[in-house]
């Protein structure tokens, strides 16, 4: 077998291209003409056409002007193999694909035989067959029109019936969003979670328009939180996405256009694409009015525990005992106690309710028990200002000793 020099087996594998790339890629059908061989043995695309003369050819070549759509080749090989001197057998295979803007759907293997002669500073083709899948090709075609019509049609269908499903959950999800305040996001999962897609709603949250939002933010979701929040943000989403779970969680402020501070929930997931790449999309929810209340009643109990110590650093120690008493709910809580009564006072708490005639029938004078019960009462605390002195007997039958209950309303 002759060997064939690099060069010129590269040259012959070009020219083995051409006839496909020029036919079906760019249709330059002169080019073609130009290179049919005088002594061109055969050209044929399927069954039912086979040319053997050099004029059926180019009749043959002259006929698919303008009737074969543009198309790619992918993932073209050759073989080149030497037949006589200066004649070469080309065989090679490719995929052909129709270019996205044809009314036609074509993804196809196509094989290809080729002779070709070198003229020494070019090259013709002496014998063209181009073959593809038997079931492809219908009737006279010489192109799988009727298949490629078929499948783009079909494919056509299925995609929009994809877009019209896609648009219903898409006017859903902002139905969702307009009512609870409420914005999407798709982000990179990359250092500041840089923004790949967001929707027209989150911008709106904050009093941004989308290009304020992207500038505010530069374009990542790490520029939209409160400064002070950032660092227990990316701590929560941390903790969450340990261990290789997808979801995460967190809560914090986020500066607005007017300056005001909004609280949102974000919550999320990483995704893979199909080209391997992670997204994190994420829903985010105001969630202000409830923080706020929720800070509120923070700070509430925060202003009642100060008042709690407040009113016991300001007692004088010679206090016998403190009890503090909600008047709106009657409940009840021994801030002091004496040692020696503590057991006396708790047994008399009845799952945390003020309860004090039990205390006052076994602890205090008889003959103060009636105005104490009516006095110290929680209809008789609602009433007073300022208690009056009694007789408190401890651990009966010790003498009694007075004492004045003072009040002191919060």
């Amino acid at each position: 077998m002759l060997n064939i020099p690099q060069e010129k087996l590269t040259a012959i594998k070009n020219f083995a291209h051409q006839y496909i790339f020029k036919l079906l890629c760019q249709q330059d059908i002169p080019f073609i003409l130009a290179h049919l061989d005088p002594q061109l043995i055969g050209i044929g695309a399927a069954e039912h056409n086979y040319y053997d003369t050099p004029q059926a050819a180019k009749d043959f070549i002259l006929s698919l002007e303008g009737q074969i759509p543009a198309c790619e080749l992918l993932n073209e090989e050759w073989t080149i193999l030497p037949l006589a001197q200066g004649l070469y057998l080309a065989q090679g295979r490719h995929y052909l694909t129709s270019d996205e803007d044809q009314q036609l759907l074509v993804q196809t293997h196509q094989r290809a035989t080729i002779v070709i002669r070198d003229l020494g500073s070019d090259f013709s083709y002496v014998y063209i067959n181009l073959s593809h899948p038997y079931q492809e090709l219908q009737g006279t075609e010489n192109f799988p029109f009727q298949v490629g019509s078929q499948t783009y049609k079909y494919m056509e269908a299925e995609l929009n019936k994809a877009k019209e499903q896609l648009q219903q959950k898409q006017q859903q999800m902002e139905v969702v969003l307009h009512s609870v305040n409420g914005g999407v996001k798709s982000s990179n999962d990359d250092d500041t979670y840089s923004y790949a897609y967001i929707s027209e709603e989150l911008p709106g949250m904050f009093g941004y328009t989308m290009e304020e939002f992207k500038k505010f933010t530069g374009n990542n979701a790490m520029g939209m939180v409160y400064p002070p929040d950032l660092p227990r943000a990316l701590a929560d989403c941390n903790e969450c996405f340990k261990d290789g779970n997808p979801t995460y969680s967190t809560k914090y402020r986020v500066p607005c256009k007017d300056g005001s501070l909004k609280w949102v929930m974000d919550s999320g997931r990483k995704t893979k694409t199909p080209e391997g790449n992670t997204i994190i999309n994420s829903i985010y929810l105001d969630i202000t009015k409830d923080e706020e209340a929720r800070q509120s009643e923070l700070n509430h109990e925060r202003r009642t525990k100060q008042q709690y110590y407040d009113l016991l650093s300001s007692i004088n120690s010679n206090y016998y005992f403190i009890y503090l008493v909600n008047l709106e709910d009657g409940s009840g809580i021994p801030l002091r106690l004496p040692e020696t009564e503590c057991a006396v006072f708790t047994s008399y708490s009845t799952n945390g309710l003020y309860d004090i005639e039990p205390l006052v029938r076994s602890h205090f004078h008889p003959d103060d028990s009636a105005k104490i019960l009516e006095h110290f009462s929680l209809s008789g605390l609602r009433r007073q200002k300022k208690g009056p002195s009694y007789r408190f007997c401890p651990g009966m039958p010790q003498p009694p000793f007075w004492f004045r209950i003072s009040l002191d309303r919060l």
